[in-house]
């Protein structure tokens, strides 16, 4: 089944590390719904990006339907690190709902009401963090982290809390990270 394809790749590099005494890595995907059905077939499922580090370098590897990548050794930006030195603050945080309070006066005084909005269609940040044969697993809603304003004009109470966590700044790092890869053209083919 080709749903699975990415996925395999992604399992047999994990499984080749490990017996190269690797145990530590972070698998990165950004998947949207809510869109058209892709026509180029290379893009049947979302890419993924793992993460490892062995002899005190980390390393990146890109994965997609298609193509084969080579590993790519980073210089100083160390998602792992990041990871492991928050992961206590990552595990507890939660990325809140856009929310604005409405107050109306009524006969009977004063009611405040708790205003939310939902979408159907988002792109959603998934991290997967594996030591040794633990797996620990955050998704985050892009539209829930960024969401700033109401059509109506009033502020989501929420946003400025979203952008400070922890999970904010892994995404920017691993964001950062990818784009500057791309940019300068260093995901190679094997």
């Amino acid at each position: 089944m080709k749903a699975q394809v990415v996925d395999e790749k992604v399992q047999n590099a994990v499984n080749s590390l490990r017996q190269a005494h690797v145990d530590t890595f972070l698998i990165y995907s950004l998947s949207c719904n809510g869109g058209l059905i892709p026509l180029d077939t290379c893009a049947y499922e979302q890419t993924q990006y793992l993460f490892w580090t062995k002899n005190l370098k980390t390393y990146l590897k890109r994965f997609d339907y298609c193509k084969e990548y080579k590993p790519i050794q980073l210089d100083t930006l160390n998602p792992l690190n990041f990871y492991f030195t928050n992961q206590l603050l990552i595990a507890k945080e939660v990325i809140k709902q856009p929310t604005y309070y409405e107050v109306k006066k009524t006969k009977k005084g004063v009611d405040t009401i708790l205003n939310t909005i939902t979408v159907d269609h988002s792109c959603y940040h998934k991290f997967d963090f594996v030591l040794n044969k633990d797996t620990t697993s955050k998704v985050i809603d892009n539209f829930d982290l960024n969401y700033i304003k109401f059509d109506n004009g009033k502020k989501n109470i929420y946003y400025s809390y979203n952008q400070r966590t922890k999970q904010k700044q892994l995404i920017d790092m691993v964001s950062n990270i990818l784009d500057s890869l791309k940019r300068d053209n260093k995901f190679e083919t094997e």
